[in-house]
């Protein structure tokens, strides 16, 4: 038997084109039906033209086929109306009626007819092809919008409110007429609407399209006020404390007590700085008592002086220092110290703001200058004069000669003669003296007449120890009694003007000033731990010289031939004098010339009428 392999080979298959063919002709379908869709759609946009789609709706109103106008009066007719309920406000028990149509409640066509006609016309035009597509087969709604007027519906809430608000009313403290408690004025609550929360309620409640009546409630927000009456109680209670007891003001061992009656005068309410209704302070009440306080405790400054007893010095007057009050701080420290004063404690004690100035020689100084002050070689200088009428018989010129007498001018200090005289009056023994007068003597024509012999002979007792000279003037004419060129006249006008004499103590020790008085003698003399100083005088130069006459005037106011001398004649001049003052060391301290111009005052007689006319001297 025979066996043999035989090779098969594989022959194509045939495939069938028929599928291509199948596929192609669906894609061709396809097209064909896009492009008869879209003819469709493009032509229901023409014969839709201005009017809304097949299938579109408003608020499940049929608008499709109506132009604008007939789709909105159809809305118009169709839709239940939003005007025709009411919206009730309650607010706290009252109650507000409001008619939809006064707060102007209606759909907003405008806005759901643009929705509506946008349906299919929105986009590109495959999009809208396809939007009004849906609308065909689907149908396309557009949902109902509504409005109201949120300024009318405002008035209305804004008119209720306006109804119940209320301004809170803040308590207050104060003292009563008659009382010595301070008392309470009760507060009151207020109310307050808020006015936009409302409004936000209603609009939750109109916003919808639901045409049933609504109903808002709110209620007030209650507003405390900026001062509560436990406040004001709180306040009144500590004032009172406050009043209950005294002050003490002091200063050093000087005490004052200020009543509690003028305390409650002080007090006041108000804010405090942590925010607190509290007593407050009248600053300005606190400081009038405080200037009446320091009425009694302020002076300047007096030096220690000596009393002495012929040649010596037997006693000493104490210094004084200055002290004056620094109101604002003081009143500072009051307010400060009541405000802080707890209920129960002590009645308050408040030191006083004082500043203090020592005085330029104090009485420890004079204790241990004493000993050593002596009289100088050169500071003394002595006036003769007449006793009578014209310097109060001699009263005019002891009197600020005794109350210089022991004066102390410390090293540097200025003494001013008016100053330290004080007051001339009547009341500290002055009487009416001599005065010049429109270029006359008055014998009793000004009070203190005569104390220009003071001033002349205390200038001439510093001028020769070398001091440093300050004010100085001149007599109206010349006084045969002083040194020529070398007077010092002193005065207080009414008119408010005055004339002083002064120097400066410009050595390096105290000086004290000896003022002696004797029948017709004034002395002056100048103690101190001498320096050495040489002081020489130019001899006058006299110039301009202008003779004066001597001349008779009659009067009725003497018996026949009686004669009575008013006025001695003075020559008018100039003078000049020059002081050279040298130390131990012959340098020049001070170099001055004086210069004094004297007027001409010519003699007069009185005579008594009825006598022979004596013949008038030669001038």
């Amino acid at each position: 038997m025979t066996t043999g392999t035989a090779t098969l080979e594989t022959l194509p298959v045939a495939r069938s084109a028929g599928w291509r063919r199948a596929v192609l002709g669906f894609i061709v379908a396809l097209a064909a039906l896009a492009v008869l869709a879209l003819a469709f759609v493009l032509g229901l946009g023409l014969v839709y033209d201005g009017k809304a789609l097949p299938g579109v709706s408003a608020a499940g109103v049929p608008l499709a086929g109506l132009d604008r106008d007939s789709a909105k009066a159809k809305l118009r007719e169709t839709l239940p109306s939003l005007a025709a309920g009411r919206l009730t406000l309650t607010l706290d028990g009252e109650t507000r009626s409001i008619g939809y149509a006064g707060l102007g409640r209606d759909y907003k066509l405008d806005a759901m007819l643009d929705a509506a006609f946008s349906v299919g016309r929105a986009g590109t035009p495959l999009e809208n092809a396809l939007d009004g597509a849906r609308s065909l087969v689907r149908g396309t709604s557009v949902g109902a919008v509504a409005s109201f007027d949120r300024e009318a519906a405002r008035r209305h809430l804004v008119a209720l409110a306006a109804t119940l608000e209320r301004a809170p009313v803040d308590a207050s403290a104060a003292l009563p007429l008659g009382s010595i408690f301070f008392a309470a004025t009760p507060g009151a609550d207020g109310r307050r609407v808020d006015v936009d929360a409302a409004l936000v309620a209603v609009a939750a409640a109109l916003d919808g399209t639901d045409p049933a009546d609504a109903s808002v409630a709110f209620s007030p927000v209650v507003v405390e006020p900026a001062v509560t009456t436990a406040e004001a109680e709180a306040a009144a209670l500590r004032a009172s404390a406050l009043a209950a007891t005294d002050l003490t003001l002091f200063s050093g061992s000087d005490e004052f007590i200020v009543s509690n009656e003028t305390l409650r005068t002080w007090i006041g309410f108000g804010t405090a700085a942590d925010g607190a209704y509290a007593p407050t302070f009248d600053a300005a009440g606190v400081e009038a008592t405080v200037a009446l306080v320091a009425g009694r405790i302020e002076g300047v400054s007096v030096n220690a002086r000596y009393r002495m007893r012929g040649e010596r010095i037997v006693g000493i007057v104490p210094s004084t220092d200055d002290r004056e009050v620094d109101a604002a701080a003081s009143t500072a420290r009051v307010t400060a110290a009541l405000a802080a004063l707890a209920p129960g404690s002590e009645a308050p004690r408040v030191e006083l703001a004082v500043t203090i100035t020592p005085a330029a020689f104090s009485t420890a100084d004079a204790e241990a200058w004493a000993p050593r002050l002596q009289p100088t070689p050169s500071g003394r200088w002595t006036t003769r004069f007449q006793v009578g009428e014209k310097n109060f018989f001699g009263k005019n010129i002891a009197i600020p000669t005794s109350i210089i007498d022991g004066y102390v001018v410390a090293p540097g200090e200025w003494f001013d003669f008016l100053t330290v005289v004080g007051e001339l009056s009547t009341e500290k023994g002055y009487g009416p003296g001599g005065a010049i007068i429109n270029g006359r003597t008055e014998p009793t024509g000004a009070l203190a007449g005569g104390i220009c012999s003071t001033s002349t002979t205390l200038f001439n007792a510093a001028l020769r120890y070398g001091l440093e000279m300050g004010a100085r003037r001149n007599h109206y004419y010349y006084i045969t009694r002083y040194p020529l060129g070398l007077d010092a006249t002193v005065f207080k006008s009414a008119g408010g003007s005055n004339q002083t004499m002064s120097f400066r103590n410009d050595t390096p020790n105290p000086i004290l000033i000896r003022g002696i008085n004797a029948y017709g003698l004034v002395t002056f003399e100048l103690w101190s731990v001498d320096v050495g100083r040489k002081v020489s005088f130019s001899s006058p130069i006299v110039k301009n010289v202008r003779p004066a006459r001597d001349t008779i005037e009659y009067t009725e106011t003497l018996p026949a031939d009686a004669t009575k001398r008013i006025e001695t004649p003075a020559d008018g001049k100039d003078v000049w004098v020059t002081r050279t003052v040298r130390d131990a060391d012959a340098n020049i301290v001070h170099q001055e010339t004086y210069y004094s111009h004297y007027a001409r005052v010519d003699g007069v007689t009185l005579v008594g009428q009825g006598s022979t006319p004596p013949e008038a001297a030669t001038p």
